[in-house]
């Protein structure tokens, strides 16, 4: 007893596509069929048809490089390849297999399975890696910014000891230059003392001549100038004095 291969093709609990050399699709078993019931918005809204009616539509349609998928299924290789399907929103994951050696090749198998959570997924985990290189990426220009805060701040320090030690700089100056005004004023009270002393010494040595011009002129009227020019004050207070005589001839 024999089994047709449609038969044994809706026996597997897989979704499959079966389809020509030039990938136009001719069976779907019937989990593919039930599958795509469940997703039939999508199928429409990719193909224009039904899931009942997509015997006879090309694969290339269904996927995002039509170029890609051709130049697959015309090389030689036997080996299974990966494919991804698109319809509309929904993701169909695939592993194409040929039917036939490359020569005679006379179709192609597709295994299939709605990936679209593990995309999504994918996406998501790409979305949070980004996001965590951002994160990274912020938290590296927080510590730059940080360190550099740091260092204005040291550098502040930095500027207000030199602030400080150039108040005090200027204060010693400030002291200097009063103690040196004191300094001054001093020296002008002295002067002016000096001066009131010069003064007094001025009008002692006026004195101390005028006695002596006063002696010097008493010494010539009494007829004694050599007498009168060795006179001093102080002689003159030492001798006593000497009542003057009369000229001769004269009469008293």
């Amino acid at each position: 007893m024999g089994f047709s291969p449609a038969a044994v093709l809706d026996s597997v609990q897989a979704n499959i596509f079966v389809t020509d050399s030039h990938l136009y699709l001719v069976y779907l078993n019937a989990k593919a069929r039930a599958t795509l019931r469940t997703l039939e918005p999508h199928v429409r809204q990719a193909l224009g048809v039904g899931p009942d009616d997509l015997v006879g539509v090309n694969l290339t349609r269904m996927h995002g490089d039509r170029g890609q998928l051709e130049r697959m299924a015309a090389e030689a290789d036997q080996r299974p390849r990966n494919v991804d399907f698109k319809l509309g929103e929904v993701t169909l994951g695939a592993s194409m297999s040929p039917v036939g050696d490359p020569a005679n090749r006379e179709g192609f198998v597709f295994a299939w399975a709605d990936i679209t959570s593990k995309v999504d997924e994918a996406k998501r985990t790409q979305r949070l890696n980004a996001r965590l290189d951002e994160t990274q990426e912020v938290s590296a220009a927080i510590q730059t910014v940080a360190r550099a805060t740091e260092q204005m701040v040291e550098s502040a320090g930095d500027i207000a000891r030199n602030a400080n030690a150039a108040n005090q700089t200027v204060g010693q100056a400030v002291e200097s230059v009063e103690s040196a005004n004191q300094t001054m004023v001093e020296l002008g009270t002295a002067s002016e003392k000096i001066n009131d002393i010069v003064k007094t010494i001025t009008q002692v040595a006026d004195q101390t001549n005028l006695l002596a011009l006063n002696a010097t002129i008493e010494a010539a009227r009494a007829g004694e100038p050599a007498r009168a020019s060795r006179w001093s004050p102080a002689r003159s207070r030492s001798c006593p004095s000497r009542p003057r005589r009369p000229p001769s001839g004269s009469t008293r």
